[in-house]
């Protein structure tokens, strides 16, 4: 038996993304393309392969296997949204990850008919030493659908001795990006890990909340997992999670955030959030508040904390952290506005939506 119910505006979208890399060629970049992302995706159609083409314009191409039957709404949070979509067969591709590092290839053909071959091949001797990070995806979306993160477990750059590269487009071949040495190793900027999480908090919606019934503490929407406590006998959102690929992905509240029904015309309640989806991926975290106003609740959230990287990383992360500072504040330029209204008919209804609240250049 449901002890109670309680009203939640709160979910977890994730994409069950199985490994990517990037592939950097923007200090070399084609007259369309300044690097290509191949991902391993796994959905409800099947498992498959695409790439992401980055545009020099700031949308993306996106080439993917037909069975995957993807839709551009899909991408719209990636840069300036999607260009175009092309289903190709990408026959003998393959993306993988060994202790010598990255084994790439892939062949397609391109929205102007032009053959694009990657290919990727570490031979290295000397084992990886791979990190957690945050992607800094959402740094270039201008009208994000929802605050996509993309944690990165098991993050690392492309060795440059004994890797093989091939970036051809057309008749041109194109040289990697190159970065700073790390562990005693020259590096490419390209970078790839075979273990991604992908999350999309509270994705835009407009629409009629249900109450979600509790049981025994736990409240239930989809596959997201409520855990509720009691004040004065009101319950409140401690923590919302979802499992994905054996890991769990947490948003805590502190204080519990309360059920919007039970917060009184003039009443302000403002606390805190953390988001984890792997402790060594770091953790995003800000402020929220709630109030009430005439009859009409007032949500806002906004990752104010940025990205904080694992505290027992080692020194390499910990030096990306505090030279590259888009890593760690892109996510604060993100905030989240909602509004509850209570119906005729005793249900609720819900308009909520991100926008970005600084520049690309205020964020860097």
């Amino acid at each position: 038996m449901a002890q109670e119910a309680i009203l939640s505006p709160f979910t977890f979208k994730t994409d069950e993304l199985k490994a990517l890399a990037l592939v950097n060629i923007e200090k070399d970049p084609d007259s369309i393309y300044i690097g290509f992302e191949p991902q391993l995706l796994k959905n409800k159609h099947g498992e498959g392969m695409l790439i992401i083409g980055y545009r020099a314009d700031g949308k993306t191409d996106i080439y993917y296997q037909p069975h995957l039957q993807l839709k551009a709404s899909d991408y719209d949070d990636l840069g300036q949204g999607t260009h175009a979509m092309k289903a190709v067969l990408l026959e003998n591709a393959y993306l993988r990850f060994s202790e010598k590092g990255l084994h790439l290839f892939t062949v397609f053909t391109d929205i102007l008919g032009r053959e694009i071959l990657l290919k990727i091949d570490e031979q290295n001797k000397s084992a990886t030493k791979p990190f957690g990070l945050l992607a800094p995806v959402g740094t270039n979306s201008e009208n994000p659908t929802g605050l996509m993160l993309v944690f990165l477990e098991d993050f690392y750059f492309v060795r440059r001795t004994d890797t093989e590269v091939k970036i051809q487009i057309g008749n041109k071949n194109h040289k990697m990006d190159r970065f700073m040495p790390m562990d005693g190793k020259k590096m490419y900027f390209s970078r790839y890990t075979p273990h991604p999480i992908t999350v999309t908090v509270n994705p835009d919606f407009s629409g009629t909340m249900e109450a979600l019934p509790i049981h025994n503490g736990k409240a239930q929407r989809d596959e997201v997992q409520h855990n509720i406590v009691f004040n004065e006998g009101k319950p409140e959102i401690e923590s919302i999670e979802k499992e994905l690929f054996e890991q769990t992905v947490r948003m805590s509240f502190t204080p519990a955030f309360p059920d919007v029904r039970h917060v009184k015309d003039g009443e302000k309640h403002t606390g805190s959030f953390s988001l984890v989806a792997n402790e060594k991926t770091g953790t995003v975290s800000g402020k929220y508040s709630v109030r009430n106003k005439n009859g009409t609740v007032y949500l806002t959230m906004i990752p104010s904390d940025g990205w904080k990287p694992y505290p027992k990383n080692r020194f390499l992360p910990k030096m990306i952290f505090r030279m590259a500072k888009v890593f760690r504040n892109w996510p604060k330029t993100y905030e989240w506005n909602a509004t509850i209204k209570p119906t005729a008919d005793k249900h609720y209804e819900i308009n909520a939506e991100w926008k970005r609240i600084q520049t690309n250049k205020k964020s860097r």
